[in-house]
């Protein structure tokens, strides 16, 4: 029980500060591979992406000396699609002249690989593993949604004032394209993109409702308390991925939604099930377009 609990502790930690201090890891962030100010960079900067491999390499190597039981069976596929990346990285590795680059992504695909081997060895050790990493992963898609929500009613406009002053304090000019920069309005929590933030709210949303609706039903009255939940983060969500002003988020979200409402046993004896297809093209074209009016205004 104790190695059980060691084990969750260690990746669920491992998973948020994935999400939180390395939130421009896949963007290729700019920050600083060592530590100007520790503190500054300890709580509130991004930490540099070679980090992010090698604690995800570490985990492995932890998780594999807690774990006592190592059965191969057909789960290990999906693990070992993660191999795929790795082998192709290798061959542009040994072609390409941009070195640094490449071995960046090939760290990526090394540390994604040994996050994946992980979990598979926890979930093979411990039954109740997953639903406490898709717990985890749902509380941290929450976490990242209100910061979003803050950045969009406080935090831009703080950015800006602060970035004002400064070079004002500094004696530099304001140019109209910096100053063009400062008055975007596309949210991007964590991430130096809003597209990235984007995709990671839409991957960690169906974990997060999911959260929501368990903790309403242990609530009283479970009926109400999980729908009222579950529509609150909806809205959450749904705001916070307008915000960010990605049309591929919005192409993505209502492909997810067709393919949903597609493994719905009632939708797929539907008589006219087969005009689905045509309603969500549609929908999808809607929503792309009315996201390229509203942000061209």
């Amino acid at each position: 029980m104790t190695r059980r609990l060691t084990i969750r502790i260690i990746i669920c930690l491992i998973t948020a500060i994935l999400a939180f201090k390395f939130g421009s890891y896949i963007g290729n962030g700019e920050q600083a591979n060592f530590p100007g100010d520790v503190w500054e960079w300890l709580l509130f900067t991004g930490w540099p992406s070679y980090l992010a491999p090698a604690f995800c390499g570490i985990l492995l190597i932890a998780v594999t000396i807690l774990c006592r039981d190592f059965r191969m069976d057909s789960s290990a596929t999906a693990m070992g699609l993660w191999l795929l990346p790795i082998i192709a990285g290798l061959v542009g590795l040994l072609n390409t002249t941009e070195t640094d680059f490449a071995t960046q992504w090939m760290l990526h695909f090394l540390g994604a690989f040994a996050f994946c081997a992980t979990v598979w060895l926890a979930a093979g050790n411990d039954r109740g593993f997953l639903p406490v990493l898709a717990a985890a992963i749902g509380t941290v898609g929450i976490i990242a949604c209100l910061q979003g929500w803050y950045q969009h009613f406080i935090g831009l406009e703080e950015a800006r004032n602060f970035a004002i002053k400064q070079m004002t304090e500094k004696g530099l000019i304001i140019t109209p394209i910096i100053l063009a920069k400062m008055e975007q309005t596309r949210i991007y929590g964590n991430y130096i993109d809003p597209n990235v933030y984007a995709s990671h709210l839409l991957f960690c949303m169906p974990f997060s409702l999911y959260t929501l609706y368990s903790a309403g039903r242990k609530m009283e009255q479970p009926k109400l308390s999980s729908a009222v939940m579950t529509a609150i983060g909806a809205v959450l969500f749904l705001c916070a991925l307008f915000w960010t002003g990605s049309r591929g988020a919005a192409i993505g979200l209502a492909a997810g939604v067709a393919v949903a409402a597609w493994s719905l046993k009632s939708v797929r004896n539907w008589r006219w099930r087969w005009c689905l297809p045509a309603i969500a093209a549609f929908g999808v074209v809607a929503l792309a377009a009315a996201f390229i009016l509203l942000k061209s205004r």
